[in-house]
């Protein structure tokens, strides 16, 4: 369970990615999380579902582990092939996005144990990694605020 402090930084992203990215790029979408937020997927549009995770780090980072995306989300995915399914990531260095597909799926996807315990409770669990290759840049202009201490500015 996310704490107060990151669901905020959630929504703040998916507001970022919705008025700078999505919006001009489905005009039909539908940003499920203000009308639910325990909907599956963070927009709809359509037959596709859209997910948002927002990291505050750098892509590289995690580029030979894999990124992490909740199990579920893949898993509905595999069950749902008649959807088709964007997870993006938004990084300190620029808006990142992979098409889950059926090639993907079988061999860009680990599935193992992970998560973090940094919020006062172990949130580890059987976590779905895609490998960094299949991530593609989208914007550097789209990108999670780096924090005070990284930052240039003054």
């Amino acid at each position: 369970m996310a704490s107060i402090k990151d669901f905020r930084f959630g929504i703040k992203m998916e507001k970022k990615l919705y008025k700078h990215h999505l919006k001009h790029r489905y005009p039909n979408v539908v940003w499920n999380t203000p009308i639910d937020k325990w909907s599956k997927f963070d927009f709809t549009t359509g037959k596709k579902l859209i997910e948002l995770k927002s990291r505050r780090y750098y892509k590289k980072k995690w580029d030979k582990e894999g990124h992490m995306c909740e199990l579920s989300k893949i898993e509905y995915l595999e069950e749902h092939p008649e959807v088709i399914g964007y997870i993006y990531y938004m990084y300190y260095d620029g808006l990142y996005r992979v098409k889950i597909s059926k090639d993907i799926l079988q061999v860009g996807i680990q599935k193992r144990h992970g998560g973090r315990t940094d919020r006062g409770r172990d949130e580890r669990k059987i976590q779905a990694y895609i490998d960094g290759k299949y991530l593609k840049l989208v914007s550097k202009k789209i990108k999670c605020p780096l924090p005070p201490h990284l930052s240039d500015e003054c």
